[in-house]
């Protein structure tokens, strides 16, 4: 399996991480750590953001898997015999297993989209979508002409993250232009819509990775299709439209996410407030794609170049 497909199918395996507010007067001297039962390249992309919690943070940490054959009220139970304020919760099949947690608990979630009823009540939280405004940036800076960016989206899923591109694009002077889908059908007339109707100097696409609007069989092969026929600039969420087209994407930096979450638990242990109750990653590595720069006609800057992480085709052609 390639690097890049490793990365694109891990964001559907851990949407976020977690953080519980246990009731409970005792400072933290250790904090629970619970995250899914998954194997190999998904336990050592995991296990990297576990490693930059432990370096972050302040106190003991403990781990504990949380599998099927363990109820909820053993899981609680064991996060309680820790005697912390706080437990950590990493991928939505943990939160899952822990969901009557949420009775007594103020959660830092990802959004629980796939159930987002089992979310009583939301701190803040920590999201593996990228920051929009990332996005955007990138967007702008590798061409400054652009000034529009559409997006087909479902937003019964994603509200909360185009509220955050909303802000973000008026911050950036962009206009975000989002056409809404709520399945594969409505999305590839959109899709189609949209493409007809885009300036190939002044818009853009904006790609998420949304499996209800976009799926891998058909929609986005025929929107890919449509943007190189066009000559239309597009990017992604993720990476694995990237070596399909799309100019650029970005994964996860895990270890440099485990840091940011380590800190987040400190500031919650130590009653410091939260400035933002959802949060989009910002510790994220870049791909970009050379070919479709040229083909697209934007210039291919050496030194703009190197600050990606990846760049495709491995040989720069």
């Amino acid at each position: 399996m390639s690097r890049a497909k490793r990365h694109h199918l891990w964001n559907y395996q851990l949407i976020g991480i977690f953080l519980i507010m246990l009731p409970a007067s005792l400072f933290a001297e250790v904090v629970p750590i619970f995250y899914p039962e998954v194997k190999d390249p998904y336990l050592t992309i995991l296990r990297e953001s576990i490693r930059g919690i432990e370096a972050t943070i302040n106190h003991k940490v403990e781990m504990r898997v949380t599998t099927n054959q363990l109820s909820s009220e053993q899981l609680q139970s064991w996060a309680h015999q820790q005697q912390s304020p706080l437990s950590v919760v990493m991928g939505p099949s943990s939160l899952k297993a822990l969901h009557e947690l949420a009775d007594e608990a103020h959660l830092l979630s990802a959004i629980y989209i796939t159930e987002p009823g089992n979310i009583k009540k939301v701190a803040v939280a920590v999201t593996y979508s990228p920051d929009p405004m990332i996005l955007m940036g990138t967007m702008q800076r590798m061409d400054k002409r652009t000034r529009r960016v559409h997006v087909v989206i479902n937003l019964a899923r994603w509200q909360w993250l185009i509220d955050i591109a909303t802000q973000a694009a008026k911050r950036l002077n962009m206009e975000l232009v989002v056409h809404p889908a709520s399945n594969l059908s409505e999305s590839a007339k959109a899709y189609h819509k949209t493409l007809n109707s885009m300036d190939s100097v002044l818009d853009s696409m904006w790609l998420p990775e949304d499996g209800s609007t976009l799926d891998t069989q058909i929609v986005l092969p025929m929107v890919l299709k449509g943007l190189w026929d066009k000559n239309l600039k597009s990017f992604s969420s993720g990476v694995s439209q990237v070596g399909r087209g799309a100019l650029f994407g970005f994964y996860p930096d895990n270890y440099a996410m485990g840091q940011y979450v380590g800190q987040l638990t400190q500031k919650m242990i130590q009653n410091k407030p939260i400035d933002e109750p959802v949060q989009p990653l910002r510790q994220l590595k870049s791909v970009v794609n050379v070919k479709a720069m040229k083909h697209v006609g934007l210039q291919i800057d050496q030194e703009y170049l190197n600050s990606f992480t990846m760049v495709l085709p491995k040989d720069g052609r």
